[in-house]
C-alpha cells in the first residue's frame, strides 16, 4: 500500500510544480496589472474567495467521498476555527505546535497566510463517530485574454497525524489528506496542475514530530491509550503557468481532510504570493556586463539556454552570470522531480533597470600651489572614487580636499543611486603665484635711494634678466636676482635716457614665464 501512496505523492507532487509545457513571449516578463484581488489575502479576509466545510467518507472505490455541508460555497466568508487568517505582523510570530516551523511563510508572501483545518478534529470523546472534517477554499480566476505572462506562486504546508500505528491500521483511502487543484469549472483540464499527499508512511519530504498525539478515548480506542505520530512538511512552493488559457475561467482549490476510520487530523497552511512575472533577466544598468537571472522555484533543474538553444549558460534558478547585453533573448528549461510531472520551458529579453547619467566635464577649477581647495563631485550617487588620487585628502568622497604643487586632472567614478556607474571628469589649474617686477625709473645719484635697478621675483626658481639701451646695447646682465645694475657700462655712468629690460623666469610648477620692459634712468 505504501508503495502507491509514494507513487500518487511524487507524481502529484512534482506534476503540481510543473505544467504547462509551453514557452512565455518575453514581451511580457513584468508584473502584470491584472492579478485578481485579493488572491493573497491581503484585505485580511477571504473577500473574493469561496470557502465550505463538511464531513468525509470512503466514497465508491478507492476513493474519498466529501459531503460539503453548503450545496453552494460560501463567497467571502469564512468558517470559524475551520479557515483562519495568521497575520505575519503579529507581535509574536506563531510556530506550528507540532512541526514547530513558522505558520508565516518564508519565501516573500504578503501579511497573511491561511490555516485550513485544524488539529482538534479528533478531540478525547468517546462518541462512536469521531469527527471527520473536510475544510476547502477556492478562488475563481479569469486568466486575462493576453495572458501571455500570467502566472501565480503559493505556499504550502502540510501536518498529518499519522494513522499508520500498531493499533490501528488505515486503508489508503482512509487517511487524511491535503488536495490543491486547478481546474476549468466543468472538467478537470489542468492534470499538470493537481496533486494530493495523503497520510501515508513513508511521506517523502516530510518530518515527523517530536510530539505524539495522545488519545485515551475508549469509545475511539477500546484498547486503551493511543500514540499516533504526528508527520509535517514545511513551506514549499509551487508555480503555476496559467498562459495557456487565456480567457478562461479557472478555480484554484485547496482541500484538507480528516481520517475516515478515527478522525485523526489533517491540516495545512497556505498563502499565495500574487501574480509574478514567470522569469526575469535583468542587467542593474546599460553597461554593466552582469545578469540577473530568475525563475519560479520548485523544480529540480533549470537549464538557462541562449537565443538559438546552442549554448547553456548556467544552473540553478537565481543566477548572475556575463556575457549577456540588453535585449538578447535567453530561455530557461526547468525539470521536475524525479522525472515526473510536465517539463516547462520559459523565455525572457534582457532587460535594463536603469540607465547611466551622461557623463559631465566640469569647469576648470583654479588653485595655488600647496593651498587647501576644496573639490566637489555632482550629488547623484550613493558611491565616489577619484582617479587618480594624487594630492587629495580622500579620494573616494564626494567633497575631498585638493592640496598638490602641479595641475591634475582627475575622473570621477561616481556610483549612482539607479546602480549606473557614471565617470566625469574635471582639470584643477595650480598657480604658482609666480612674478616679476622691474621698476619704471631709478636715479643711480648716490643719494641713497634708489640707485640701482633691481628685480623683484616670487615663485621662481630660476631667473635671467637684461638690461638694453635704445640701440640695442647690451647693458647689464644677471641670473641672480640679488644683483642690481647700479647704470654704468663698463665702469661709465650712462645717460639719461630710456632702457629697455627683458626677464624670463622658472616657476616652482616648471613653468616659464617672460616679461619685458621700460626703465627710466634719471640722474
Amino acid at each position: 500500500m505504501w508503495k502507491k501512496a509514494y507513487f500518487i505523492l511524487f507524481t502529484g507532487m512534482v506534476a503540481m510544480l510543473q505544467f504547462l509545457s509551453i514557452p512565455l513571449d518575453a514581451a511580457a516578463q513584468t508584473r502584470t496589472d491584472t492579478c485578481p484581488p485579493n488572491i493573497n489575502f491581503e484585505a485580511g479576509n477571504l473577500t473574493f474567495w469561496e470557502s465550505n466545510k463538511g464531513s468525509v467518507q470512503v466514497g465508491p472505490g478507492p476513493s474519498n467521498l466529501i459531503t460539503w455541508d453548503q450545496p453552494g460555497w460560501s463567497l467571502n466568508t469564512a468558517f470559524p476555527l475551520r479557515q483562519a487568517l495568521i497575520d505575519r505582523n503579529n507581535a509574536n510570530p506563531l510556530l506550528d505546535p507540532w512541526g514547530n516551523f513558522p505558520v508565516n511563510p518564508p519565501f516573500g508572501g504578503g501579511r497573511y497566510a491561511l490555516m485550513l483545518g485544524t488539529d482538534q478534529n479528533d478531540p478525547a470523546s468517546v462518541q462512536p463517530l469521531p469527527n471527520r472534517q473536510a475544510d476547502g477554499i477556492r478562488y475563481q480566476i479569469s486568466v486575462p485574454a493576453n495572458a501571455a505572462n500570467f502566472g501565480v506562486i503559493f505556499s504550502y504546508a502540510v501536518v498529518f497525524e499519522n494513522p499508520n500505528h500498531p493499533q490501528n491500521i488505515h486503508t489508503y483511502e482512509q487517511q487524511p489528506r491535503f488536495i490543491a487543484r486547478v481546474y476549468e469549472p466543468g472538467g478537470d483540464t489542468l492534470s499538470c496542475a493537481n496533486f494530493t499527499f495523503v497520510a501515508s508512511d513513508p511521506l517523502p519530504g516530510f518530518d515527523t514530530s517530536a510530539k505524539f498525539k495522545i488519545d485515551s478515548a475508549s469509545g475511539r480506542f477500546p484498547g486503551g491509550i493511543n500514540f499516533a505520530l504526528v508527520k509535517y512538511k514545511p513551506w514549499s512552493t509551487v508555480f503555476l503557468n496559467m498562459s495557456k488559457y487565456p480567457g478562461k475561467t479557472l478555480y484554484l482549490e485547496f482541500i484538507t481532510t480528516d481520517c475516515t476510520l478515527r478522525g485523526h487530523f489533517g491540516y495545512a497552511y497556505v498563502d499565495v504570493l500574487e501574480c509574478v512575472a514567470p522569469v526575469t533577466a535583468e542587467i542593474n544598468c546599460v553597461g554593466n556586463d552582469t545578469v540577473q537571472l530568475a525563475a519560479p522555484p520548485g523544480f529540480k533543474q533549470y537549464e538557462w539556454w541562449n537565443a538559438n538553444y546552442s549554448t547553456r549558460i548556467a544552473v540553478g534558478d537565481t543566477v548572475r552570470v556575463t556575457g549577456l547585453k540588453e535585449n538578447d533573448r535567453i530561455h530557461v528549461r526547468m525539470i521536475p522531480f524525479d522525472s515526473y510531472g510536465c517539463e516547462d520551458t520559459l523565455t525572457a529579453i534582457v532587460k535594463a533597470n536603469a540607465r547611466p547619467t551622461a557623463p559631465l566635464r566640469y569647469p576648470t577649477v583654479y588653485t595655488m600651489i600647496n593651498t587647501d581647495t576644496r573639490l566637489q563631485a555632482r550629488n547623484i550617487g550613493n558611491g565616489y572614487r577619484w582617479q587618480p588620487p594624487n594630492g587629495l585628502s580622500n579620494s573616494s568622497v564626494r567633497e575631498p580636499v585638493f592640496n598638490y604643487d602641479k595641475d591634475q586632472e582627475y575622473l570621477i567614478r561616481i556610483l549612482a543611486a539607479n546602480g549606473c556607474l557614471t565617470t566625469d571628469t574635471v582639470l584643477v589649474r595650480v598657480e604658482d603665484g609666480a612674478d616679476i617686477l622691474v621698476p619704471d625709473a631709478f636715479s643711480p645719484n648716490g643719494d641713497g635711494r634708489n640707485d640701482r635697478l633691481e628685480i623683484f621675483t616670487r615663485g621662481l626658481s630660476k631667473i635671467r634678466f637684461w638690461v638694453f639701451n635704445r640701440w640695442g646695447q647690451l647693458m647689464f646682465e644677471t641670473t641672480d636676482p640679488s644683483q642690481k645694475w647700479d647704470g654704468r657700462f663698463s665702469g661709465v655712468p650712462q645717460p639719461l635716457e630710456t632702457y629697455v629690460w627683458i626677464a624670463e623666469g622658472t616657476t616652482l610648477t616648471g613653468r616659464i614665464i617672460r616679461k619685458r620692459g621700460q626703465t627710466v634712468l634719471i640722474r
